[in-house]
């Protein structure tokens, strides 16, 4: 095969060069999906583990909700796969870390999406238990056999230990469904290993540590939420959530990066697209405090890497690809200058 070309429309690179001089070989990690948040929210739980306009949650006070709800799905039994119906908010990361400490994994489900597409999804996954908000209970009532845990009511807080049989590696994590816009939805199911085999090398080559924030914006029925929140807890790192009627508003996207001095952003081009839009709109230059941009799950425009440049030149900007939308960051790759494609970094073993 030939040379590497600058040219992105026609990249051709040699893969042999490649293998030989710059991709890391990856060895699985046998922990879970979760297991770094659980030590870290024991050893550090002053830690600072999410922020929204509601609360500043520290990683000992998730890690207790999430331990107390693990301890009341259990009791409903039978929960291999568990649908999670809420809006974007702390109650989600709550509602994830909880599933997995039961051994289950957690199913994501759009509360805009179609009531059809939401019990088709029930349906295929065969989901027997969905946590959400007593405001949404009534969408279930044509759900049949299925249980309803409002994340709202106060459960079960003792200090008494569950009893559970510990997942394996091998064992799914979550499930994500795709939109189903050209038919019915399709789930494709991640395993524990695969998904932390992925975040622990992105922390590692980007030295992601307890003091960084990053903004979480994407949908967790989205795969660059996993990160968010597994990526970033398993980091002592710090989750800044947005209003979740201000998903699309730039502004308020603007008001927390400056407020919280985010550190990292992970969202696909489109959303940094629009967010470089507003700011170049309002004269704003500089937001020296960003560090690392991690843009994904579509194609990135030429011009995207030097307008993000352009509000901190010493800035990482790096772009995650995969064989699956549904998969995050199975191959990253270092964005420098237009698009001219640097070196790739790892490739991962599944």
């Amino acid at each position: 095969m030939g040379k590497s070309k600058n040219n992105l429309n026609s990249f051709i690179f040699d893969s042999e060069e490649y293998l030989k001089d710059d991709l890391k070989s990856y060895e699985l990690n046998n922990n879970l999906l979760h297991s770094k948040f659980i030590e870290n929210a024991k050893n550090y739980p002053e830690w600072v583990a999410l922020i929204n306009e509601e609360k500043v949650m520290s990683y000992g006070e998730l890690y207790t909700l999430s331990y107390t709800l693990a301890k009341n799905i259990i009791a409903k039994k039978n929960t291999r796969i568990v649908g999670v119906f809420l809006e974007k908010g702390w109650e989600q990361v709550v509602a994830v870390l909880g599933i997995l400490q039961t051994g289950s994994a957690y199913l994501p489900i759009d509360i805009n999406m179609p009531l059809s597409k939401i019990i088709n999804i029930i349906e295929i996954a065969n989901i027997d238990l969905i946590i959400t908000k007593s405001e949404y209970e009534d969408i279930f009532k044509e759900a049949e056999g299925i249980k309803i845990m409002n994340i709202d009511n106060k459960y079960d807080s003792s200090n008494e230990e569950i009893i559970i049989d510990s997942p394996l590696p091998n064992d799914i994590a979550y499930v994500i469904f795709t939109s189903g816009t050209t038919g019915n939805p399709k789930g494709v199911m991640i395993k524990h290993n695969s998904a932390i085999n992925t975040i622990q090398d992105i922390n590692e080559k980007f030295k992601v540590s307890k003091d960084d924030r990053l903004f979480a914006l994407s949908s967790l029925s989205f795969d660059l939420s996993v990160y968010d929140i597994f990526g970033i807890l398993s980091a002592g790192a710090t989750m800044v959530i947005p209003n979740h009627l201000k998903t699309r508003d730039p502004s308020h996207w603007f008001q927390l990066l400056s407020s919280e001095k985010i550190t990292i952003w992970n969202s696909v081009p489109a959303l940094m697209d629009i967010f470089l839009d507003y700011l170049e709109e309002k004269n704003i230059k500089s937001l020296d405090f960003l560090r690392l941009s991690l843009i994904s799950g579509d194609w990135i425009p030429l011009k995207l890497p030097d307008r993000i440049k352009s509000l901190n030149s010493n800035s990482q900007i790096v772009s995650l690809g995969g064989l699956l939308r549904l998969q995050f960051g199975l191959c990253i790759l270092k964005l420098i200058e237009l698009m001219k494609i640097g070196k790739a970094y790892l490739t991962v073993k599944h």
